[in-house]
Parts: structure tokens; C-alpha cells; sequence
């Protein structure tokens, strides 16, 4: 499937993935959230708003033109800042989002079932479609393109910050808009759910541990951890800063389930070795991900 994907014409191979993210997204925000009485963050949070509000003065809307109306000022603002073929990108994945959203989304039914829920499903599957669209290097605009902005406009500005005040901002009107403190904490969970999958789905199944194991016998430890965790490892020529006795440092990367089972080999072969334990998201060589595959 992948060799397939990857002969496709490169327009037509972004536009299958931009349906497909934002199939999922549309999903969240339409089939669960849009029912549910709460607003996420981010522009869909803000269009979730503005629809009820028209719906209570009897004028009918769509979450997709309510999309693509919110966007047009943010893409003419971000004309200046952001790159412009990443801006007409995520320009394209904004307009396939709201036909996906007015066309594909209502053919299928909505659940109508406890809210915790629908925050919880509706955030999973916006994480996905979000991750599947970053990691085709576009977006759906919004609120990602503002934080993109008002980093070149401020370079010393804090992103998360950025970020958390206009998705709190939201998350807050749409406990007013929608007459019940549930919709807050509803908003809450469905923008958690949404950047936990997407961590997840960008990096988490492909991190793992990263061990630098200090020793006086690289070369055995390496041999140990071939035969017994099943990892190749490279050695380091190090020095101790305050004895200057000479050390080996071996770097090995393995999976989370493997971490165990090396600290079980370094007690056993040499109690003394010290053991740094990292965090790594991505791996590329012989016996990890293809650099050809990415």
C-alpha cells in the first residue's frame, strides 16, 4: 500500500491524504461534537460557537462555510509570515476539511450518546486527521496559523502559551454560548484527547528508550546486549571529569518493553555501569524506520 502511495502524482497523493485527514477531523467536529452542546479550541471551536448562536436567532449555517469564513482573514493575515506554499497547502486542506464536513459528514449518522464520550471519540479521531495532515506538512488552518504568525511577529513568545490562551478563550465562551459549566470541562477533554492521539499517532508508536550505559568494558556490555536484548550497539570513547580514568559509553536504542531487560544484563555484567536512560521519538537506519519510507 505504501509502494503504491508513493508512485501516485504527488498532487494526487496529497489530496488522498488531505481527504483522509480531514475525514477524521470532520468526523470529530461533526458527528460528536457538533451534538454534544460544547466547543472545542481552535477555529472549529469558534465556528461550533458562532453556529449556535445563529441557530438561535433562526438562521440556518454550516460548519464548513463557517470554516472557510473564519480562515480567508487568518490566511490573508498569515500571508506575510508564514511560507506561502505551506500557506497555500494548508489553504487546500481547509477548503477539502469544509466539503468534508457539509458533503461527506452528514451522510453518516451522529452519536448522540453521554458527552464524555463524544469528547473523548471526538478528540481521538481530530488527533488523528490532524496528525495524518502535519505529517504530510500542511494543516487546517486556524489557530495553528495564528501561532505561526505571532511567532515570527514575536520571536520570544511562548507557543504553548499562545496557544493555550486562544483555545482557553474558546473553551470559556463556549460555556456561556452553550448555558452549562459541563461544555467547559466537555471542551477540555476533547482538546486533551486530541493532542494526546496526535503525540501518539506522530511519535508515540514510533519512540522508545535511548540507554547510555557508562562502563569500563564497552565492548563486553555490547556483546550482552546483542545476544540477550537482541539490540546492535556503538561505543563511545569517554573520560571521567573528576577521576580522568578513561570509560566507554554505550548508546543503544531499543523499545520500551526491552528497557527491563537491558537493566537486568547491566546488574548482572557490570553492577558498577552507570545507566541515562532518554526519550527518543524517531529511529532511522537498519533495523528501525527506512529513510526511504520517509
Amino acid at each position: 500500500m505504501r509502494t503504491l502511495i508513493g508512485k501516485m502524482p504527488p498532487l494526487l497523493h496529497d489530496l488522498l491524504v488531505d481527504f483522509f485527514g480531514t475525514f477524521f477531523v470532520g468526523l470529530g467536529l461533526y458527528n460528536f461534537a457538533s451534538v454534544a452542546g460544547y466547543a472545542p479550541g481552535g477555529v472549529s471551536g469558534a465556528s461550533l460557537i458562532v453556529q449556535e448562536l445563529l441557530s438561535k436567532v433562526g438562521i440556518a449555517s454550516t460548519l464548513g462555510v463557517l470554516n472557510i469564513l473564519f480562515n480567508i482573514p487568518i490566511i490573508i493575515f498569515s500571508w506575510r509570515y508564514v511560507g506561502r506554499t505551506y500557506l497555500l497547502r494548508s489553504f487546500r486542506t481547509t477548503v477539502m476539511l469544509s466539503l468534508v464536513m457539509d458533503l461527506v459528514c452528514p451522510l453518516l449518522p451522529l452519536y448522540e450518546g453521554a458527552p464524555i464520550y463524544s469528547a473523548i471519540f471526538g478528540g481521538a479521531f481530530v488527533g488523528l486527521g490532524l496528525a495524518i495532515e502535519f505529517g504530510n506538512n500542511t494543516c487546517t488552518g486556524g489557530a495553528d496559523l495564528i501561532v505561526m504568525s505571532f511567532k515570527k511577529i514575536i520571536p520570544h513568545m511562548s507557543l504553548g502559551q499562545l496557544t493555550l490562551i486562544i483555545d482557553g478563550a474558546i473553551i470559556v465562551a463556549g460555556g456561556f454560548v452553550f448555558g452549562n459549566i459541563d461544555a467547559v470541562f466537555l471542551g477540555i477533554i476533547f482538546s486533551f484527547f486530541v493532542t494526546r492521539v496526535m503525540d501518539i499517532v506522530m511519535s508515540g508508536a514510533l519512540s522508545g528508550k535511548m540507554a547510555l550505559i557508562i562502563t569500563d568494558d564497552g565492548l563486553g556490555m555490547g556483546k550482552q546486549i546483542d545476544e540477550k536484548v537482541n539490540r546492535g550497539a556503538t561505543i563511545i570513547q569517554g573520560k571521567g571529569a573528576y577521576s580522568g580514568q578513561d570509560k566507554e559509553v554505550v548508546l543503544c536504542a531499543m523499545s520500551r518493553q526491552q528497557l527491563p531487560v537491558l537493566r537486568k544484563v547491566i546488574q548482572e555484567f557490570d553492577p558498577k555501569a552507570l545507566l541515562i536512560v532518554l526519550e527518543y521519538n524517531e529511529v532511522f537506519g537498519t533495523g528501525f524506520q527506512s529513510f526511504i519510507d520517509h
